[in-house]
Protein backbone atom coordinates (compact mmCIF):
# COMPACT_ATOMS: atom_id res chain seq x y z
CA UNK A 1 0.00 0.00 0.00
CA UNK A 2 1.33 3.45 -0.79
CA UNK A 3 2.18 5.96 1.92
CA UNK A 4 -0.16 8.34 0.13
CA UNK A 5 -3.13 6.20 0.96
CA UNK A 6 -2.23 6.18 4.63
CA UNK A 7 -2.49 9.97 4.68
CA UNK A 8 -6.08 10.02 3.53
CA UNK A 9 -7.66 7.18 5.46
CA UNK A 10 -10.00 9.37 7.42
CA UNK A 11 -12.54 7.08 5.87
CA UNK A 12 -11.69 4.50 8.55
CA UNK A 13 -13.20 6.82 11.12
CA UNK A 14 -16.56 5.89 9.67
CA UNK A 15 -16.11 2.55 11.39
CA UNK A 16 -16.32 4.06 14.86
CA UNK A 17 -19.61 3.58 16.73
CA UNK A 18 -22.20 5.99 15.40
CA UNK A 19 -23.30 8.88 17.58
CA UNK A 20 -25.64 10.42 15.02
CA UNK A 21 -27.25 7.15 13.98
CA UNK A 22 -27.56 6.26 10.33
CA UNK A 23 -28.90 3.16 8.68
CA UNK A 24 -29.14 1.85 5.15
CA UNK A 25 -32.93 1.94 5.20
CA UNK A 26 -33.14 5.45 6.69
CA UNK A 27 -34.94 7.97 4.47
CA UNK A 28 -32.40 10.08 2.63
CA UNK A 29 -32.74 13.50 1.09
CA UNK A 30 -30.61 15.90 -0.88
CA UNK A 31 -29.45 18.80 1.28
CA UNK A 32 -27.11 20.49 -1.18
CA UNK A 33 -25.95 20.52 -4.79
CA UNK A 34 -22.44 21.53 -5.82
CA UNK A 35 -22.21 22.17 -9.55
CA UNK A 36 -24.88 19.52 -10.01
CA UNK A 37 -23.36 16.91 -7.66
CA UNK A 38 -25.58 16.09 -4.70
CA UNK A 39 -24.83 15.88 -0.99
CA UNK A 40 -27.33 13.85 1.04
CA UNK A 41 -28.50 14.05 4.62
CA UNK A 42 -26.83 10.69 5.28
CA UNK A 43 -23.54 12.07 3.96
CA UNK A 44 -23.80 14.88 6.49
CA UNK A 45 -24.56 12.50 9.36
CA UNK A 46 -21.56 10.34 8.49
CA UNK A 47 -19.36 13.41 8.47
CA UNK A 48 -20.81 14.48 11.82
CA UNK A 49 -19.86 11.10 13.27
CA UNK A 50 -16.30 11.53 12.06
CA UNK A 51 -16.13 15.00 13.58
CA UNK A 52 -17.56 13.75 16.86
CA UNK A 53 -14.99 10.96 17.12
CA UNK A 54 -12.20 13.41 16.39
CA UNK A 55 -13.44 15.64 19.21
CA UNK A 56 -13.67 12.73 21.65
CA UNK A 57 -10.14 11.61 20.76
CA UNK A 58 -9.01 15.06 21.90
CA UNK A 59 -10.93 14.84 25.17
CA UNK A 60 -13.89 16.98 24.06
CA UNK A 61 -17.39 15.56 24.50
CA UNK A 62 -19.98 17.61 22.56
CA UNK A 63 -23.56 17.61 23.82
CA UNK A 64 -26.90 17.66 22.04
CA UNK A 65 -27.06 21.45 22.03
CA UNK A 66 -24.22 21.44 19.49
CA UNK A 67 -25.92 19.20 16.93
CA UNK A 68 -26.96 22.11 14.69
CA UNK A 69 -23.45 23.54 14.72
CA UNK A 70 -22.07 20.10 13.89
CA UNK A 71 -24.52 19.76 11.03
CA UNK A 72 -23.55 23.12 9.54
CA UNK A 73 -19.84 22.44 9.89
CA UNK A 74 -20.19 18.95 8.39
CA UNK A 75 -22.13 20.31 5.43
CA UNK A 76 -19.54 23.03 4.79
CA UNK A 77 -16.77 20.43 4.95
CA UNK A 78 -18.54 18.23 2.41
CA UNK A 79 -19.13 21.17 0.07
CA UNK A 80 -15.45 22.08 0.22
CA UNK A 81 -14.41 18.48 -0.32
CA UNK A 82 -16.70 18.17 -3.34
CA UNK A 83 -15.26 21.34 -4.85
CA UNK A 84 -11.73 20.00 -4.40
CA UNK A 85 -12.69 16.66 -5.90
CA UNK A 86 -14.21 18.33 -8.93
CA UNK A 87 -11.07 20.43 -9.38
CA UNK A 88 -8.92 17.29 -9.15
CA UNK A 89 -11.01 15.38 -11.69
CA UNK A 90 -10.88 18.37 -14.04
CA UNK A 91 -7.08 18.04 -13.97
CA UNK A 92 -7.28 14.30 -14.66
CA UNK A 93 -6.25 13.05 -11.22
CA UNK A 94 -7.14 9.40 -10.72
CA UNK A 95 -7.01 6.90 -7.88
CA UNK A 96 -4.44 4.11 -7.79
CA UNK A 97 -6.65 1.03 -8.15
CA UNK A 98 -3.95 -1.32 -6.86
CA UNK A 99 -3.46 0.75 -3.72
CA UNK A 100 -7.20 0.87 -3.12
CA UNK A 101 -7.45 -2.91 -3.57
CA UNK A 102 -4.66 -3.44 -1.04
CA UNK A 103 -6.33 -1.15 1.46
CA UNK A 104 -9.74 -2.82 1.15
CA UNK A 105 -8.10 -6.25 1.44
CA UNK A 106 -6.21 -5.19 4.55
CA UNK A 107 -9.32 -3.73 6.13
CA UNK A 108 -11.27 -6.89 5.34
CA UNK A 109 -8.58 -9.00 7.00
CA UNK A 110 -8.53 -6.77 10.07
CA UNK A 111 -12.27 -7.24 10.51
CA UNK A 112 -12.04 -11.00 10.10
CA UNK A 113 -13.64 -11.27 6.69
CA UNK A 114 -15.97 -9.54 4.28
CA UNK A 115 -19.12 -10.41 6.20
CA UNK A 116 -17.89 -8.79 9.43
CA UNK A 117 -16.64 -5.72 7.60
CA UNK A 118 -19.97 -5.30 5.84
CA UNK A 119 -21.76 -5.62 9.19
CA UNK A 120 -19.61 -2.83 10.66
CA UNK A 121 -20.20 -0.67 7.62
CA UNK A 122 -23.93 -1.34 7.75
CA UNK A 123 -24.11 0.28 11.18
CA UNK A 124 -23.08 3.50 9.44
CA UNK A 125 -25.40 2.97 6.48
CA UNK A 126 -22.44 2.25 4.22
CA UNK A 127 -21.98 -0.53 1.69
CA UNK A 128 -18.64 -2.01 0.68
CA UNK A 129 -19.06 -0.37 -2.71
CA UNK A 130 -19.58 2.99 -1.01
CA UNK A 131 -16.46 2.45 1.09
CA UNK A 132 -14.41 1.84 -2.03
CA UNK A 133 -15.84 4.88 -3.78
CA UNK A 134 -15.15 7.15 -0.83
CA UNK A 135 -11.63 5.78 -0.41
CA UNK A 136 -10.93 6.47 -4.08
CA UNK A 137 -12.15 10.05 -3.61
CA UNK A 138 -9.91 10.56 -0.59
CA UNK A 139 -6.96 9.22 -2.55
CA UNK A 140 -7.61 11.61 -5.42
CA UNK A 141 -7.99 14.53 -3.00
CA UNK A 142 -4.72 13.68 -1.28
CA UNK A 143 -2.85 13.47 -4.57
CA UNK A 144 -4.34 16.74 -5.74
CA UNK A 145 -3.64 18.65 -2.53
CA UNK A 146 -0.07 17.34 -2.28
CA UNK A 147 0.85 18.15 -5.87
CA UNK A 148 -1.14 21.31 -6.43
CA UNK A 149 -1.17 23.02 -3.04
CA UNK A 150 1.52 21.52 -0.81
CA UNK A 151 4.24 22.15 -3.38
CA UNK A 152 6.17 25.25 -2.48
CA UNK A 153 5.26 25.20 1.21
CA UNK A 154 8.38 25.23 3.36
CA UNK A 155 9.33 26.10 6.91
CA UNK A 156 12.73 27.58 7.66
CA UNK A 157 14.94 26.65 10.60
CA UNK A 158 14.43 30.14 11.97
CA UNK A 159 10.65 29.74 11.93
CA UNK A 160 10.68 26.35 13.62
CA UNK A 161 13.12 27.57 16.27
CA UNK A 162 10.94 30.60 16.94
CA UNK A 163 7.92 28.32 17.40
CA UNK A 164 9.93 26.14 19.79
CA UNK A 165 10.97 29.14 21.88
CA UNK A 166 7.50 30.70 21.87
CA UNK A 167 5.85 27.45 22.98
CA UNK A 168 8.45 26.14 25.41
CA UNK A 169 5.78 24.84 27.80
CA UNK A 170 4.92 22.11 25.29
CA UNK A 171 8.47 20.83 25.08
CA UNK A 172 9.00 19.59 28.61
CA UNK A 173 9.27 15.93 29.56
CA UNK A 174 7.53 15.63 32.93
CA UNK A 175 9.00 13.75 35.86
CA UNK A 176 8.02 10.09 35.87
CA UNK A 177 8.52 7.32 38.38
CA UNK A 178 8.21 3.57 38.49
CA UNK A 179 6.76 1.89 41.52
CA UNK A 180 5.45 -1.39 42.84
CA UNK A 181 2.75 -1.71 45.44
CA UNK A 182 0.90 -4.10 47.67
CA UNK A 183 -2.81 -3.41 48.09
CA UNK A 184 -5.08 -4.73 50.79
CA UNK A 185 -8.58 -3.86 49.62
CA UNK A 186 -11.16 -2.37 51.96
CA UNK A 187 -14.85 -2.36 51.06
CA UNK A 188 -16.51 1.05 50.83
CA UNK A 189 -18.91 0.18 53.65
CA UNK A 190 -16.24 -1.33 55.92
CA UNK A 191 -16.43 -0.25 59.56
CA UNK A 192 -13.55 1.05 61.67
CA UNK A 193 -12.82 -2.40 63.07
CA UNK A 194 -12.25 -3.85 59.60
CA UNK A 195 -10.06 -0.89 58.64
CA UNK A 196 -7.99 -1.36 61.77
CA UNK A 197 -7.52 -5.05 60.95
CA UNK A 198 -6.34 -4.24 57.43
CA UNK A 199 -3.95 -1.62 58.76
CA UNK A 200 -2.46 -4.14 61.17
CA UNK A 201 -2.09 -6.66 58.33
CA UNK A 202 -0.28 -4.28 56.03
CA UNK A 203 1.98 -3.04 58.83
CA UNK A 204 2.94 -6.65 59.48
CA UNK A 205 3.77 -7.09 55.79
CA UNK A 206 5.86 -3.92 55.90
CA UNK A 207 7.85 -5.26 58.84
CA UNK A 208 8.62 -8.42 56.87
CA UNK A 209 9.87 -6.34 53.93
CA UNK A 210 12.07 -4.15 56.10
CA UNK A 211 13.41 -7.32 57.71
CA UNK A 212 14.65 -8.46 54.31
CA UNK A 213 11.86 -10.45 52.68
CA UNK A 214 11.32 -9.90 48.95
CA UNK A 215 8.71 -7.25 48.12
CA UNK A 216 7.69 -8.89 44.84
CA UNK A 217 7.10 -12.28 46.45
CA UNK A 218 4.98 -10.75 49.20
CA UNK A 219 3.02 -8.78 46.59
CA UNK A 220 2.26 -11.99 44.72
CA UNK A 221 1.08 -13.59 47.95
CA UNK A 222 -0.92 -10.81 49.58
CA UNK A 223 -1.78 -7.99 47.15
CA UNK A 224 -5.38 -7.66 45.98
CA UNK A 225 -4.31 -5.74 42.86
CA UNK A 226 -3.99 -7.47 39.47
CA UNK A 227 -0.42 -6.15 39.42
CA UNK A 228 0.37 -8.82 42.01
CA UNK A 229 1.14 -11.19 39.14
CA UNK A 230 4.03 -8.87 38.22
CA UNK A 231 5.21 -8.59 41.80
CA UNK A 232 3.20 -5.41 42.26
CA UNK A 233 4.96 -3.55 39.43
CA UNK A 234 2.85 -0.65 38.14
CA UNK A 235 5.24 0.48 35.42
CA UNK A 236 6.09 4.11 34.74
CA UNK A 237 3.64 6.91 35.48
CA UNK A 238 3.57 10.66 35.82
CA UNK A 239 1.93 13.10 38.21
CA UNK A 240 -1.85 12.87 38.29
CA UNK A 241 -2.11 9.37 36.87
CA UNK A 242 -2.83 7.82 40.26
CA UNK A 243 -5.34 8.83 42.91
CA UNK A 244 -4.09 11.83 44.94
CA UNK A 245 -3.03 10.08 48.20
CA UNK A 246 -1.11 7.46 46.24
CA UNK A 247 0.38 10.11 43.93
CA UNK A 248 1.63 12.26 46.81
CA UNK A 249 3.15 9.34 48.68
CA UNK A 250 4.83 7.79 45.64
CA UNK A 251 6.43 11.00 44.39
CA UNK A 252 7.74 11.81 47.86
CA UNK A 253 9.82 8.62 47.96
CA UNK A 254 13.44 8.13 46.98
CA UNK A 255 14.41 5.22 44.75
CA UNK A 256 14.49 2.05 46.84
CA UNK A 257 12.43 3.60 49.65
CA UNK A 258 9.33 1.89 51.02
CA UNK A 259 6.34 3.97 52.06
CA UNK A 260 4.35 3.81 55.24
CA UNK A 261 0.81 2.42 54.74
CA UNK A 262 -1.13 4.73 52.41
CA UNK A 263 -4.93 4.84 52.59
CA UNK A 264 -6.94 5.46 49.41
CA UNK A 265 -10.51 4.66 48.42
CA UNK A 266 -9.24 1.24 47.36
CA UNK A 267 -7.66 0.26 50.65
CA UNK A 268 -4.18 0.29 52.19
CA UNK A 269 -1.08 0.36 50.01
CA UNK A 270 2.62 -0.18 50.53
CA UNK A 271 4.58 1.58 47.80
CA UNK A 272 8.14 0.75 46.76
CA UNK A 273 9.78 3.28 44.44
CA UNK A 274 11.95 1.46 41.91
CA UNK A 275 12.95 4.21 39.48
CA UNK A 276 12.69 7.97 38.98
CA UNK A 277 13.24 10.03 35.85
CA UNK A 278 13.59 13.73 36.46
CA UNK A 279 11.66 16.15 34.30
CA UNK A 280 13.69 17.70 31.52
CA UNK A 281 13.41 20.10 28.63
CA UNK A 282 13.08 18.38 25.27
CA UNK A 283 15.84 19.62 22.97
CA UNK A 284 15.00 21.59 19.86
CA UNK A 285 16.94 19.23 17.63
CA UNK A 286 14.91 16.23 18.79
CA UNK A 287 11.60 17.87 17.80
CA UNK A 288 12.71 20.07 14.91
CA UNK A 289 11.30 17.78 12.21
CA UNK A 290 7.95 17.43 14.00
CA UNK A 291 7.67 21.20 14.42
CA UNK A 292 8.43 21.85 10.77
CA UNK A 293 5.92 19.21 9.70
CA UNK A 294 3.27 20.74 11.97
CA UNK A 295 3.88 24.28 10.72
CA UNK A 296 3.80 23.06 7.11
CA UNK A 297 0.44 21.39 7.75
CA UNK A 298 -0.90 24.60 9.29
CA UNK A 299 0.12 26.51 6.19
CA UNK A 300 -1.38 23.84 3.98
CA UNK A 301 -4.69 24.14 5.82
CA UNK A 302 -4.63 27.86 5.09
CA UNK A 303 -3.81 27.26 1.42
CA UNK A 304 -6.61 24.71 1.08
CA UNK A 305 -9.08 27.08 2.73
CA UNK A 306 -8.16 29.91 0.38
CA UNK A 307 -8.33 27.64 -2.66
CA UNK A 308 -11.76 26.31 -1.67
CA UNK A 309 -12.98 29.88 -1.17
CA UNK A 310 -11.89 30.71 -4.73
CA UNK A 311 -13.63 27.63 -6.09
CA UNK A 312 -16.75 28.50 -4.16
CA UNK A 313 -16.91 32.00 -5.62
CA UNK A 314 -17.44 30.57 -9.10
CA UNK A 315 -19.43 27.47 -8.12
CA UNK A 316 -23.15 26.84 -8.44
CA UNK A 317 -24.12 25.78 -4.91
CA UNK A 318 -27.70 25.16 -3.86
CA UNK A 319 -28.84 24.44 -0.31
CA UNK A 320 -32.17 22.74 0.38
Amino acid sequence: MTNKLFKILLITMMLFPAVFAVAQDEPDSTVAEVNGSTISSLDVKREMNMMYQQAVSQGVYPDNSEIEAYWNQALETLIGRELLHQAAVAKDYEADSEAIDQYISGLTANYGGTEKLEAALSEQGITLERLRRDTERYYILSEFVDKELRTGISVSDEESLAYYNDNSEYFVQEETIRASHILLKIAEDADDEVKAEKLAEIEAIRERITAGEDFAELAKEYSDCPSSEQGGDLGDFGHGMMVPPFDRAAFALEVGELSEPVLTQFGYHLILLTDKKEGEIISYESVKDQIQSYLADVRLDTEVGMYVAELRDSADIKLF
